[in-house]
């Protein structure tokens, strides 16, 4: 399910003045998004992992499994479902990449409030930081990146959080500091994808 999904680049996002569509954000995450912290290859040029972990309504490594009861239907109905950890994260995923980047917003802060210490955690701030800077939300974008680039300075989702909090900067008109973290990414992440979007980036603000 997740390979259909993943391949499938979202509607409805080219009115944002600052263009995240340019990093690739929400096009083709790698399946490790559900197994460990991965940058995604449209954006880095790493390698995703081939497999992911089978869903289970008794949990995600013996996690207890979560009730929820806000998911709403099409038709103004409820959903009443027990959502493992990574159920409760791939519900929010499918959000953003169907591009329902409020909802999606949501129900990140759910799963990061139930696992503040999740298998998916810095997944998810990167996210539901790619879903603010889609709405031009961009001091609440920026905050979402910076929770990876200050506190998880060893995750995979580093360098696509760096960039992705560029483009904040830039929402923010703070080109200066846009300028400072996309050069950054070239000499911290040479040779790679997002290397490459730093450097065509810069190119747009001079």
């Amino acid at each position: 399910r997740l390979s259909s999904l993943e391949s499938a680049p979202p509607a409805g996002s080219s009115s944002v003045a600052v263009q995240p569509q340019s990093a690739a954000p929400l096009s083709k995450p790698s399946t490790s998004d559900f197994s460990r912290p991965a940058i995604n290859p449209g954006t880095s040029g790493s390698s995703s992992a081939t497999s992911t972990t089978t869903l289970s309504r008794s949990g995600v490594n013996g996690a207890a499994p979560v009730r929820n009861t806000n998911r709403t239907l099409g038709r103004g109905t409820l959903q009443p479902a027990v959502l493992s950890e990574q159920q409760l994260y791939q519900m929010a995923y499918d959000s953003v990449i169907n591009s329902n980047f409020e909802l999606s917003i949501a129900e990140f802060d759910q799963y990061l409030s139930v696992y503040p210490e999740g298998r998916f955690i810095t997944n998810a701030y990167y996210w539901k930081g790619q879903a603010y800077l889609y709405l031009s939300r961009f001091e609440e974008a920026r905050d979402s990146y910076e929770i990876i680039v200050n506190r998880y300075t060893d995750s995979a989702k580093l360098a696509d959080a760096m960039y992705g909090l560029g483009l904040a900067y830039q929402g923010l008109g703070n080109i200066s500091q846009a300028k400072a973290l996309l050069n950054d990414i070239k000499r911290r992440f040479p040779n790679t994808g997002v290397a490459n979007l730093a450097d065509t980036r810069l190119l747009s603000l001079d």
